[in-house]
């Protein structure tokens, strides 16, 4: 009858009990504006794949751009490689996404892109040796 009597006081004797007031308030978030933007920058594994898709799609727009340049000056074996590697990447960029949309199930989608790779690898190996530039 007491400890009813304590809970409708407002002190709670009880230290398993729930009530709120006995809450450690150093827990609690607030989640205002002001204080959110106190708050310091979560890390998470979206922060990183999201780096690894912006450096991927830099990378493309630089080939991209070295394409018509290195057209215009491959007169020796080095940038004639380079103008060789900038082709295949593009290409490896183009289906890459193709193989992001079109193929669901992850597993598959990761062995499809590895053995891309793998084939874009060896066409690379073998115009490089085609062209006589080794």
């Amino acid at each position: 009858m007491q400890k009813d009597a304590n809970k409708t006081g407002g002190e709670v004797s009880d230290k398993h009990s729930l009530e709120p007031n006995l809450l450690d308030v150093k827990n609690v978030i607030s989640f205002s504006p002001l204080e959110g933007s106190v708050i310091s920058k979560r890390v998470s594994a979206l922060t990183k794949e999201s780096s690894k898709i912006k450096m991927f799609e830099l990378s493309q727009k630089i080939t991209f751009a070295l394409i018509p340049a290195l057209l215009l000056v491959s007169k020796n074996s080095l940038t004639t490689s380079l103008l060789i590697f900038s082709v295949y990447w593009q290409i490896y960029g183009f289906f890459k996404e193709i193989f992001l949309d079109y193929v669901h199930h992850e597993l598959t989608r990761k062995w499809v892109l590895i053995y891309f790779q793998l084939l874009l690898l060896i066409l690379g190996k073998e115009t490089v040796l085609l062209l006589n530039l080794v």
